[in-house]
């Protein structure tokens, strides 16, 4: 995978990160990547991988040194328009135009990033890591969830 840095939006990022709840801020820990601006992201026992580059944000796992899936994958494809921007990656007739660029991030990625980390992490207490043919995939579990699935063997359970 190769990444495209992009400054302006990460200094963005970390502003609106310091507006959020402390429980969200104290999940995110930023480390200096390669070509891409890196994160963990942490509840419990769970650790993922984020990264932030100038097409969005994408949460990773990975297990044993090896990709194993993408949990989430918030792309913007930012356009100068008329009365401020809008995003190419949304379908032409749903187009919303935002003030600026900044307002639009907040809305296509770092809102819905926050929005999956209450419905999807929070709520979550492992990892299920499955394979099947070839092809692997992880599901964020909650208490009580069977780690089980009628089509797939699991691989390992957690982290």
């Amino acid at each position: 995978m190769s990444y495209d840095p992009n400054p302006i939006l990460e200094q963005a990022f970390l502003k609106w990160l310091g507006l959020q709840d402390a429980r969200f801020r104290q999940a995110i820990t930023f480390e200096p990547a390669g070509q891409a601006r890196r994160f963990v992201l942490r509840h419990g026992a769970i650790e993922l991988e984020g990264l932030i580059d100038n097409r969005g944000i994408v949460i990773l796992v990975e297990h044993a040194g090896e990709y194993w899936d993408e949990l989430l994958s918030l792309v913007v494809v930012p356009a100068a328009v008329e009365g401020g921007f809008h995003c190419l990656a949304c379908i032409r007739s749903e187009r919303r135009v935002f003030a600026d660029v900044e307002t639009l991030w907040r809305n296509h990625l770092f809102g819905p990033l926050l929005g999956w980390t209450r419905r999807k992490l929070f709520r979550a207490d492992r990892l299920g890591f499955y394979s099947e043919r070839g092809a692997t995939w992880v599901r964020l579990l909650r208490p009580g969830d069977d780690p089980r699935k009628p089509d797939a063997m699991i691989y390992a359970e957690g982290r």
